[in-house]
């Protein structure tokens, strides 16, 4: 009997884990729920990927790509000044919100593929922003202290919208105030 169940393209498959792995974390990336969700047989799954792995290996590329590559080309693309890059990296990062799934990656780092993307993704994001805080003056040992406390912030901010939101800001302006607080305290004195 035929199914009325379609089979999905790969990246069909791929965009629907990569929202679950952004949303939830890497266990969201299942095959039956995610099948369930698109309306598609678990044959549809299996025609393009040999197992979750493989699915999950191409759902945390796809998060790299987009949350990582996409948002440091963005900023090189949209910002003149290095200043104004470090200010617009900080608008997006802390404007938008991390989302529990890249809070419970962390909490996933014991599964090899998850434990290597982000571990790329780490020193790509941290990276990044040495390059910044360096072109904006500061000394290369400086410029990597805050760079690592930056991210630090990043990852803490994640923490707190997954645990305590009633402690963040709730409007627009005290949104941005908070982003202007930690642009001034991460690019202030280069003499320290």
């Amino acid at each position: 009997m035929a199914s009325s169940k379609s089979r999905l393209s790969r990246s069909a498959w791929v965009d629907a884990a990569a929202v679950a792995l952004r949303t939830v974390g890497p266990a969201a990336v299942s095959v039956e729920p995610l099948a369930r969700s698109l309306g598609a047989t678990k044959g549809s799954f299996y025609w393009h990927f040999s197992n979750r792995d493989e699915l999950l290996r191409a759902a945390l590329e796809a998060w790299e790509s987009a949350d990582t590559v996409g948002i440091i080309a963005a900023i090189d693309d949209s910002a003149s000044s290095s200043t104004d890059k470090v200010r617009k990296l900080i608008a997006i990062v802390l404007g938008t919100g991390t989302g529990r799934g890249e809070l419970e990656m962390l909490f996933g780092a014991d599964h090899p593929e998850v434990r290597a993307v982000l571990g790329r993704v780490t020193k790509a994001r941290i990276g990044y922003i040495e390059k910044l805080l360096g072109d904006s003056g500061f000394s290369p040992a400086i410029a990597k202290r805050r760079a690592l406390l930056a991210y630090s912030v990043y990852l803490g901010q994640a923490q707190l919208e997954f645990g305590a939101p009633e402690v963040l800001p709730k409007t627009a302006a005290s949104r941005r105030a908070l982003e202007n607080e930690f642009t001034d305290i991460l690019i202030g004195s280069r003499l320290r």
